[in-house]
């Protein structure tokens, strides 16, 4: 891996630095969920992140990997999305590419439901993965 540093001077005086390392080829599939408990209200949502990530668990900026959802009883999977304004894909399936490394899974519970709900996210040649999110 390579590393890039920036340093930014101010009146002759280092003001400012940042660094940023490469990553490897995509790996695994990392899954961050906004919450993890939603209300049994059949309203509450959990905004769950999916990162392509290379062995390291760095997000691979350049990965449009095709990531597909799947997701237990109680829970429902509502919506996905990747952020990319040019993707015309339809928001409701099961299914959606990453768009610079990530993408997005929208997950509720039906009314009166109560229990854990797993999502899990796979893409071919990545290690899959998952979070729970418990519904009350």
């Amino acid at each position: 891996m390579n590393w890039i540093k920036v340093i930014v001077f101010k009146g002759g005086k280092e003001w400012s630095s940042g660094a940023v390392q490469t990553t490897g080829a995509p790996a695994q599939l990392i899954l961050q969920s906004d919450r993890t408990t939603i209300a049994r209200d059949g309203r509450d949502l959990a905004f769950v992140t999916v990162i392509v990530a290379d062995g390291a668990g760095r997000r691979v900026p350049v990965a449009s990997n095709l990531v597909h959802f799947s997701v237990n009883v109680p829970g429902t999977l509502v919506a996905v999305a990747n952020g990319d304004p040019t993707d015309l894909d339809a928001f409701h399936a099961d299914r959606y590419r990453a768009f610079h490394g990530q993408c997005l899974a929208i997950v509720r519970s039906p009314k009166g439901s109560a229990g854990k709900t797993v999502l899990t996210a796979e893409s071919d040649g990545l290690s899959p993965g998952s979070v729970s999110i418990e519904t009350r």
